[in-house]
């Protein structure tokens, strides 16, 4: 699936059991901050793209970004999931700034 494609079923979801109708404007942002990779929960390549794509886009914001995963697993398989992303060093350089000490 591409990341256009998941948008897609995204708005169409949002549409359909959403109590409101949805705010173009609103949806818009969230659209173009959505993304979506595939990769196998025991992939360590998997989780290495997504750290790389992490990096690119707080590269671009010139900041770090709050991330959301939405995993679907089951409960038997959370160990490697928790496993591989503790294995990465998710904080960016901007967030290191930001947490580290002031003097």
């Amino acid at each position: 699936m591409l990341e256009e494609e998941f948008r897609g079923h995204a708005e169409a979801a949002i549409k359909e059991f959403s109590r409101r109708e949805i705010n173009p404007a609103a949806w818009s942002r969230v659209a173009r901050n959505t993304f979506y990779l595939t990769g196998g929960y025991d992939e360590r390549g998997a989780f290495d793209r997504l750290h790389v794509l992490i990096q690119k886009l707080e590269a671009q914001a010139g900041r770090a970004l709050q991330s959301l995963f939405y995993i679907s697993t089951p409960p038997t398989v959370f160990q490697p999931i928790i496993e591989n992303l503790v294995r990465r060093d998710w904080r960016s350089a901007t967030s290191a700034r930001r947490n580290s000490p002031r003097r």
